[in-house]
C-alpha cells in the first residue's frame, strides 16, 4: 500500500516532514515500511532561467551555445553562456538552469556535482536540465521547457510540488490502516488528529429505495441521491493526489469516492442512477449467471454471493466491483452514491471465487469501519458538489442492527506482569487513548475501555496488552533478569521423532528434499481414485492433495535428470491425504504423515576405485533395514511380498512400556497384531514415462506415526558372556512358499540360548514332493551362547534337534544329512 507524505499532513498538519524519522517510527509502531520515493526531486541551486540565445557549437555538431537569463541568480546580472546538448533548446524558453555548485540527485539515483567548465573549448557556466536530471521523471528526451509565467531567476523549489510516497506492507488484523488517517492517527495520535469536515445529511430509514434481502451479507446500507451533476476531469490537486499512490484519475465522480477511500479507509461506489430500473437498490444473495464488470471482463457469478441489483437486474458485485452498465460517463448527470458494510468472510470468499482483488474488497474481506458508513458518503457528497455541482435530492439507508459497543476489562497489575517493563497504570491509559482506545470506568483493580469501531482486531484483555507493549516500544522492554521456565522431570526421547528420523536419513546417506503437497488434478488420479480437491485453488496447478509423496518426488528425480544429476538418495517428512469414512480429525478424511525413501542411479559415488554398479531394489530395502535398526524395531519388522515389484513392511505391535522408552503403554500388547508400516516398491515404468524417467527408481513410503509408536531407542548393554559361544550350522528342504523370515523367527523362539540366526545358503535343486510341489534348500547358521556355563556336546545335541523338529513340524521341512 502507498502513503503520501503530503496526504498524511491533510491529516495531522505538525507531522514532521523528515521521511527517514517517520519510516523509523512507522517500523516501531509494527507499519512495515518496505520503500520509500521522494517525488518532486531533490536538488539545489537550480533557478528559472529564460534563453535568450541559442546557436551551434562551434567545435561540435550535436551541441549548442546558449545565453541564458538567470536575473538576480547571477551576481553580476549578466546572462550565463552555457554548452547544451539537448535537441529541443530553443531561444525563448523558460528553462530550469542549475548553477555552479548547484547538486542534482538523478531519477536513477546518481548525484551530480555542477561547476563551471571548459566543453570543446567553450565555457559553460551551469547546466540547463532535463526531467531525470532533475529526478523529477524518467524522460530524458530534451529539457524541461517551464510555463513562460515563472518569475526569472527564483528558485525552481518554490514551483515544483514536492512530496515523499512511502511503500507499507500492512498486516491482515489491521485494517485500520489502510487509510492515510488510520496511519496518522498512530503517529501524531487521536487527539492531534485532523478530521475532513463534512456537513450532516439526514438519512432516512428506507423499504423502497433500498431493500436489503441478504441480511448475512450486508447489514447496513446507505444511499444519496445526486442530481443534475456535471461529469468532467477532475481538479489538478485531486488527480495529483491520486496519481501519487498510483491510481489513474477517471473523472470527478469517480475519483472523490476513490480519494475519500485512500483518506479514511471506507469503499464507497457511484451509480449512474438513470441506469438503475425503477431507480433503487436490491441487495440480494440468489442471483447466478454472468455478469460483466467495470473492467470489461464477464464473471460467472454464483448463488451465495452478495450483489448489488436494481429492480430487476445485477449493477454490482457487493464489495468487490461495480458493473459496467450502469458506470458513471461524461454523459451521467444523476448520481447515487453507495456506502455500506459487508460481511467480511463473504467478500472474501466471492473475490477468491472470482479470481478478483479490488482496493474495496481488500478492506471489507478484513473489516471496514462500520461507525463511519454515514461518514463517508457525507463526506464524498460535499466533495461531489464542490467538483461536480448537483443537489441532493434524497439520503436514505437500511441498518438491520446497530453495532454493539465493545468494553474490555485491564489489569494494569497484570499487564505489566505480562509485558516486563515498569508501566504505571496512568501511563497505559495515556497510551491507549492516544491511539482513540478510551476509559469509560473503573471496576476496582480494573480499567474498563471502549474499543472504537474502526478497531476489529480487539475483543479481549490480551489484546489491549500487545497495544500497550508495542506503543511503549518493544526496544524499550528490558531483558528479564530472571527467566521463569519449567524443564520436564524426563526427558522423552520420542519428543521431535521427526528431527530424530532427519538425522538418521541424512546420516544414511539421504538428501533431504521439500515438496507441495499440492497436485493438479489429472497428476494426482494417477495414485489414487480417494482424492480430496481444494475448493478454492490457487491454480489449476494445485486443485488436489496429494494421497502419496511419490508424485512429488517424481518430479524432483525429473528434474535432475534434466540437468545431468542422475544418482539420487532423497527423502522427504511430509502429509498425504485420501477421503476415508473413518477419518482422523475430520469426518471423510484423513491425514497422514509419511516418511518418502527413493533411490535411483548408481550404487556408488562416481570415483575410479569404486564399480559403477547400478543401485537396485535391495539398495532401498538395505536402507530401510539400516533406519528400522537405528530406530531399534529390526527384530520385531517383516517384509512381506505384495506383489512381484511391492514389498508390505509389516512391524509387530508392543507396548511402550515393554520397549524400554519408559513411556505409557498405548494400548498395545506385546505379541498382538501386526501394524503395517509402509511399501518398498519398483515405481512403475508407466509411471516414470509420465514423468519422462527412463532409468528405474525405488521408492518407500513409510508410516511415521507407526514407526513412532514401535520404535525404541533405549540403548541396553549386555555384558559379554565369559563361556564360549559354539556354532551349529542346520539345512532344510522346505516348500517354496515357505518365507525364510518366518523361519528365522521360529529358529531365535525354540530356546533362550540361541543368540543369532542367519541364513548363509540357498539353492534350489531339481526335487520334488510326492505331490509335485516345488522345494528349495534354506542353510542357517545358529549361534547357541550361555551365561552360566559351557554348553556340553549334549545340550547342543539338544537345542539342535528341538530346531529341527519344530522346523520340520510347524513348514513340512525335512533336515538335509551331510
Amino acid at each position: 500500500m502507498k502513503l503520501s507524505l503530503s496526504w498524511l499532513k491533510r491529516f495531522a498538519p505538525e507531522l514532521s516532514s523528515d521521511a527517514d524519522d517517520i519510516a523509523s517510527r512507522l517500523t516501531s509502531l509494527g507499519i512495515e515500511v518496505e520503500g520509500l520515493e521522494r517525488v518532486g526531486g531533490a536538488f539545489t541551486n537550480v533557478v528559472v532561467g529564460k534563453v535568450l540565445e541559442c546557436r551551434k557549437h562551434p567545435n561540435a555538431d550535436k551541441l549548442s551555445l546558449c545565453k541564458v537569463n538567470v536575473g538576480k541568480a547571477n551576481a553580476s546580472g549578466e546572462p550565463l553562456s552555457i554548452v547544451c546538448g539537448a535537441p529541443n533548446v530553443a531561444a525563448g524558453q523558460t528553462v530550469a538552469v542549475a548553477l555552479a555548485g548547484a547538486e542534482l540527485l538523478t531519477k536513477s539515483g546518481e548525484r551530480l556535482k555542477i561547476k563551471k567548465s571548459k566543453i570543446r573549448g567553450e565555457v559553460s557556466e551551469g547546466m540547463i536540465c532535463a526531467e531525470d536530471e532533475l529526478g523529477l521523471s524518467d524522460n530524458h528526451d530534451g529539457i524541461l521547457v517551464l510555463s513562460d509565467d515563472l518569475p526569472i531567476g527564483e528558485p525552481l523549489e518554490r514551483f515544483i510540488e514536492r512530496d515523499v510516497i512511502f511503500e507499507i506492507a500492512i498486516t491482515p488484523n489491521r485494517p485500520d490502516w489502510l487509510s492515510h488517517q488510520g496511519v496518522a492517527r498512530e503517529l501524531v495520535g487521536e487527539a492531534n488528529l485532523k478530521r475532513m469536515e463534512a456537513p450532516a445529511l439526514n438519512f432516512q430509514p428506507t423499504a423502497t429505495r433500498v431493500k436489503i434481502e441478504d441480511p448475512t451479507g450486508c447489514s447496513h446500507y446507505a444511499a444519496v441521491l445526486i442530481e443534475g451533476v456535471a461529469i468532467a476531469p477532475s481538479p489538478a490537486w485531486l488527480q495529483n493526489a491520486l496519481k501519487s499512490i498510483g491510481l489513474r484519475p477517471i473523472n470527478n465522480v469517480v475519483d472523490v469516492t476513490n480519494y475519500v477511500l485512500h483518506s479514511i479507509g471506507q469503499p464507497l461506489h457511484a451509480f449512474d442512477l438513470d441506469a438503475l430500473k425503477e431507480r433503487r437498490i436490491v441487495v440480494r444473495s440468489d442471483y447466478a449467471g454472468k455478469f460483466k464488470t467495470l473492467d470489461g471482463k464477464e464473471r460467472d457469478v454464483k448463488a451465495g454471493m452478495t450483489m448489488i441489483c436494481d429492480a430487476e437486474k445485477p449493477v454490482a458485485i457487493g464489495g468487490v466491483m461495480g458493473g459496467l452498465e450502469s458506470e458513471i460517463s461524461f454523459q451521467t448527470s444523476n448520481v447515487l452514491l453507495e456506502s455500506a458494510h459487508f460481511n467480511p468472510s463473504r467478500i472474501r470468499r466471492t473475490a477468491k471465487t472470482l479470481g478478483v482483488s479490488t482496493d474495496a474488497s481488500y478492506r471489507f474481506e478484513r473489516g471496514a469501519d462500520r461507525g463511519q458508513v454515514r461518514y463517508a458518503a457525507e463526506l464524498a457528497t460535499k466533495l461531489i458538489l464542490e467538483l461536480a455541482g448537483g443537489n441532493v435530492i434524497e439520503a436514505c439507508e437500511v441498518e438491520l442492527e446497530k453495532p454493539k459497543p465493545i468494553e474490555i476489562a485491564l489489569n494494569p497489575k497484570r499487564a505489566k506482569a505480562l509485558i516486563g517493563a515498569d508501566i504505571s497504570a496512568d501511563a497505559m491509559k495515556t497510551m491507549l487513548e492516544h491511539i482513540g482506545i478510551r476509559e469509560v470506568r473503573r471496576e476496582g483493580e480494573k480499567k474498563i475501555f471502549a474499543v472504537p469501531s474502526f478497531r476489529v482486531d480487539m475483543s479481549q484483555e490480551a489484546d489491549l496488552i500487545e497495544e500497550i507493549a508495542r506503543l511503549y516500544g518493544y526496544d524499550n522492554i528490558p531483558p528479564s533478569e530472571k527467566m521463569n521456565a519449567a524443564y520436564p522431570q524426563s526427558l522423552d526421547r520420542l519428543a521431535n521423532f521427526d528431527d530424530r528420523l532427519r538425522e538418521m536419513m541424512i546420516g544414511l546417506g539421504f538428501r533431504e528434499i521439500l515438496t507441495n503437497p499440492l497436485l493438479p488434478l489429472g497428476e494426482a488420479q494417477a495414485f489414487s481414485e480417494k482424492l480430496i480437491r481444494t475448493l478454492n485453488p490457487v491454480s489449476e496447478e494445485m486443485d488436489s492433495l496429494r494421497p502419496s509423496l511419490l508424485p512429488s518426488f517424481l518430479k524432483v528425480v525429473a528434474h535432475n535428470l534434466n540437468r545431468g544429476n542422475e544418482d539420487l538418495r532423497l527423502f522427504e517428512i511430509g502429509r498425504v491425504f485420501e477421503r476415508d469414512e473413518r477419518g482422523d480429525y475430520v469426518r471423510g478424511f484423513r491425514e497422514r504423515n509419511k516418511l518418502g525413501l527413493l533411490v535411483t542411479g548408481r550404487r556408488y559415488p562416481a570415483s575410479w576405485s569404486l564399480p559403477k554398479d547400478a543401485a537396485d531394489f535391495f539398495d532401498l530395502k538395505g536402507a530401510v533395514e539400516s533406519l528400522l535398526k537405528k530406530l531399534g524395531c529390526l527384530d520385531k519388522s517383516k517384509f512381506v511380498a505384495y506383489t512381484h515389484n511391492r514389498l508390505r513392511l509389516e512391524i509387530q505391535a508392543v507396548s511402550r512400556f515393554e520397549s524400554g522408552d519408559g513411556l505409557k503403554s498405548d494400548g498395545a500388547a506385546s505379541g498382538a497384531s501386526d501394524s503395517v508400516a509402509g511399501v518398498l516398491e519398483i515405481a512403475p515404468k508407466e509411471i516414470l514415462k509420465r514423468y519422462e524417467i527412463e532409468q528405474p527408481v525405488f521408492f518407500a513410503e513409510l508410516d511415521v506415526e507407526v514407526l513412532k509408536r514401535s520404535t525404541s531407542l533405549t540403548t541396553r548393554y549386555q555384558e559379554p558372556a565369559k563361556y564360549p559361544a559354539v556354532l551349529r550350522d542346520l539345512a532344510f528342504f522346505v516348500p517354496k512358499r515357505v518365507r525364510a523370515s518366518d523361519m528365522l523367527d521360529e529358529i531365535l523362539s525354540v530356546d533362550e540360548t540361541i543368540q543369532t540366526a542367519t541364513i548363509f545358503d540357498v539353492y534350489e535343486p531339481k526335487r520334488e514332493t510326492q505331490a509335485g510341489e516345488a522345494r528349495r534348500s534354506v542353510a542357517f547358521s545358529l549361534k547357541l551362547v550361555n551365561y552360566e556355563r559351557t554348553m556340553t556336546d549334549e545340550e547342543i545335541a539338544r537345542v539342535t534337534a528341538r530346531v529341527a523338529e519344530r522346523i520340520s513340524s510347524k513348514f513340512g521341512a525335512e533336515l538335509r544329512q551331510a
